[in-house]
Formats: C-alpha cells, structure tokens, sequence
C-alpha cells in the first residue's frame, strides 16, 4: 500500500493532481503490485500444506500471511486510489518530499544505473561474488524449518483393547516395563495408566510412558526398536 501511495502522489506532483491523473497511475502500478504481491504468496502457499509437528506451526502462519497479502492488494489496487482522490489535494502533491541525502542518493542512483544499463556485462562483477556467497550457502548451511528435537527421552502413549480392566491393563503394562528394564540404552522411566500428560479425560485403558534415555544419540532407532519389541511381546497392547 505504501508503494502504491507514494507512486498515486508522485504522477500527481508530475502531472497535475486529479481522478484521471489517480487512475491511471493506478493503472499504471497495477503490473508490479499484482508480481511482487503475487511472488510474495507464493512462498508462503506451501507453508499451508507441510505435515507433522513443522506443519501445526507453520500452516497458520501461512494461511494468515496469505490472506493479509491477498487483501492488502486489493484494497491498494481499488480502494486506495478512491481515498486519495477524496483525501489528497493539490497541495499534498506539490509537497517536496526527502531532503539533501535522498535527493544525493538517487542521483547516484540513477548514475549507477546508467552505466549498468549502458554496460550490461559490469553486472557480472557484482552477481558473482553473490553466486559463489550462494553456492557456498547452499551446501553448507543446514536446511529444514525446524530442528530436530533431542531432548534426551521421549512419551509413549498407549493403549489396550477396549473394555480391558485397569487391572489386566497393569498385567500388560508390566511386560512393557520388563522391555524397558532389559533395553541397553534406558536410562529410567515413569507411567500413567487410566491417565495422560496433559490432564485429560481418558478411560482405564489408556495412558503413557515418559522414558528417559542415558544419552540422546539414536534416540529415533532407540524408539523403533523398543515400539517392535513391544508389538511383538505385548500382544493387544497399541
């Protein structure tokens, strides 16, 4: 939106300020608005569709983040230049905006630029430095959106068939503690039965074991091995 204002007051103060003048810069700056709103977008679009624990953070952020762009450029592309044409005046458009640094800086702006477009193959100077800086990031710094979590245990929830007593549960549960005991690797652990982190309602044959582990290297083969050892020893046991 600021762009598209600063764009509306600037054809006003070169061309006369008035509704033709607001609508065809409008018209005008509709091109730019709609790419960069667009690129803008469409990085964020993807975001909305990851799975596990990175997509319950990042999928409301997209979608949020979306719809503001979304918005925002349809209220730029239509309603903005409705209000400026209501708000702003003659005298708004005269205003001289920036000071000695700006006007200095885009002068050497428009020098630089000059001599780029007059000599294409100076860009080169400047875009390969970049490119190595990206080649470099590429295959040295780490990718994903989240770390991976090594917290040194991990929560095992569990559950027995339905209508098991709290009882026969404690039979069952019994075996996976001797699973537990006998895994090289565990350090300790602690259960709820008939009860869940997080104080919610559940029914006698359900809970969770927290375990916690004596280093946090193989966590994630730690937990298929002893899952396996369960489902094969622990018969009814999920």
């Amino acid at each position: 939106m600021i762009v598209m204002l600063e764009h509306l007051v600037r054809r006003s103060a070169q061309r006369g300020h008035g509704t033709r003048t607001l609508l065809a810069a409008a018209r005008e700056f509709t091109q730019p608005l709609a790419g960069s709103s667009t690129a803008t977008v469409i990085i964020f679009v993807p975001l909305a569709f990851l799975g596990g624990v990175t997509g319950a953070f990042f999928k409301a952020l997209s979608l949020t983040m979306g719809a503001s762009l979304v918005i925002s450029f349809f209220f730029a592309w239509l309603a903005l230049p409705l209000l400026a044409d209501h708000l702003l005046g003659a005298r708004d458009a005269a205003i001289e905006h920036g000071g000695r640094l700006t006007h200095a800086a885009q002068a050497g702006y428009r020098r630089l630029m000059q001599r780029l477009l007059a000599w294409p193959a100076l860009l080169l100077i400047g875009l390969l430095p970049l490119l190595a800086l990206g080649t470099w990031g590429y295959f040295k710094v780490p990718t994903g959106f989240m770390p991976e979590m090594r917290e040194g245990g991990f929560v095992l929830d569990y559950r027995t068939r339905p209508g098991t007593s709290l009882s026969e549960s404690d039979r069952l549960i019994a075996q996976v503690e001797r699973i537990l005991a006998t895994t090289p690797g565990v350090d300790t652990w602690s259960r709820r039965t008939g009860a869940q982190l997080g104080g919610g309602i559940t029914e006698a044959n359900e809970g969770d074991f927290f375990v916690r582990l004596k280093s946090p290297s193989g966590q994630a083969a730690l937990m298929q091995r002893i899952v396996a050892r369960i489902q094969d020893q622990v018969p009814g046991f999920e």
